[in-house]
């Protein structure tokens, strides 16, 4: 019974197997956003059975310093199933790259493995694509699933055919449809974004977009304005993967223009892409008017004055003394007062003593029963 799938390589001391299920999992959920639909469900109740026959035969898990995913066709009787799992998982590997790595070092271990690449591997075939409700392998004949299961080019209508004539030339299953940079689906996400209840839905798959795409950045952040929270993540995502000379070019402009939520996204996406020193003084200026701004924006601006306030060896003294002062702040969120203490933790890193200002604030802090009075209590005792 042939198999095929994704093999990683790995070096180190940790747990091999429980890697592979982490990354496993991760991989899952990653799919499973874009094979949720009823043209999925018989590829998706074909791992029922097919992991654990993997698994007797040894093609699943971790084999030495190899992780295997291989999917069995069953003598050839499951190959579309096989073939498309094969090509999930390394789709999903591709765009997850970082995060199996981060698995990998939390296990105390290394992923040797070169890194799949999404366009190759998109391109390369088979191709998928949905007709009649249902998940099909594109072949020159016609349209194939599972078994004898197969409509031949002749017995489909005119849209069909289309549909297969564009599958035989690129994938179009719901990973490659929506990771590929198309001008169609990518505009339907983009609408998502100005509903709050599907704006950091529509983030979480433009953050995955196999393109640089700045414009997509800036359509993240202005949405800002209606789930901060629920973006900050993919606009994080996504300016790393644009990249500090694109994302300083690009947003610095726009803060002040921009207020509440779709400021705190700025700044995460200046944050996270490292700036070089000579823009450093930008950020400062800008983290301090947060600090001293609603509470939406100053939870963002201590989280991120405890990544930029360390000169040197010193700390920035007006930085903290603005971080601490919302301490100071009455009717500041228990979400506030916990993102200030953390940032004056980072801050102060490694085990800095504070200023007897500050320090007076946070022995304060430790005398409430918060998750932020405890993060307090912590700090004081370094």
């Amino acid at each position: 019974m042939a198999a095929s799938g994704l093999s990683l390589t790995v070096s180190g001391d940790g747990d091999r197997a429980a890697l592979h299920e982490a990354i496993w999992e991760h991989l899952r959920e990653v799919i499973d956003m874009y094979a949720s639909g009823d043209a999925y469900r018989t590829v998706v109740a074909y791992l029922v059975d097919a992991i654990p026959a993997a698994e007797d035969r040894g093609r699943w898990g971790a084999n030495g310093d190899r992780l295997d995913f291989l999917f069995p066709d069953v003598g050839g009787h499951l190959r579309r199933s096989s073939d498309l799992w094969k090509h999930f998982t390394t789709l999903a590997a591709a765009t997850e790259w970082e995060r199996v790595c981060s698995l990998a070092e939390e296990l105390e271990l290394e992923i040797t493995s070169e890194r799949p690449t999404f366009a190759v591997e998109s391109e390369r075939g088979p191709h998928f694509v949905v007709a009649r409700g249902e998940l099909w392998a594109a072949r020159p004949s016609g349209l194939v699933a599972d078994g004898d299961k197969a409509i031949a080019v002749g017995d489909l209508d005119e849209s069909e055919r289309e549909q297969h004539r564009v599958a035989l030339e690129r994938c179009m299953c719901g990973m490659c449809n929506l990771i590929r940079p198309n001008d169609a689906p990518l505009k339907s996400i983009l609408a998502w974004l100005d509903d709050a209840d599907t704006a950091g839905s529509a983030a979480w798959y433009l953050s995955r977009v196999d393109a640089k795409r700045p414009d997509l950045l800036l359509a993240m952040i202005r949405a800002g304005a209606r789930d901060a929270e629920g973006l900050a993540t993919p606009v994080e995502r996504y300016a790393r993967h644009l990249g500090a000379d694109v994302v300083w070019e690009l947003v610095p402009p726009l803060v002040a223009k921009l207020d509440r939520g779709g400021k705190a996204l700025a700044l995460r996406a200046l944050d996270v892409t490292m700036p070089p020193a000579a823009n450093r003084d930008l950020l400062v200026r800008e983290v301090l008017a947060g600090l001293a701004g609603n509470d939406e924006l100053a939870v963002v601006a201590a989280e991120i004055a405890g990544h930029v306030g360390r000169a040197g060896d010193a700390v920035d003294a007006e930085l903290a003394e603005a971080v601490a002062k919302i301490l100071d702040r009455k009717a500041a969120s228990k979400r506030l007062r916990h993102s200030a203490v953390l940032g004056l933790v980072n801050l102060h890193l490694p085990r800095r003593a504070p200023s007897p200002e500050i320090k007076a604030r946070l022995q304060r802090e430790a005398k409430l029963k918060t998750e932020a009075g405890e993060l307090a209590t912590w700090m004081l005792n370094w």
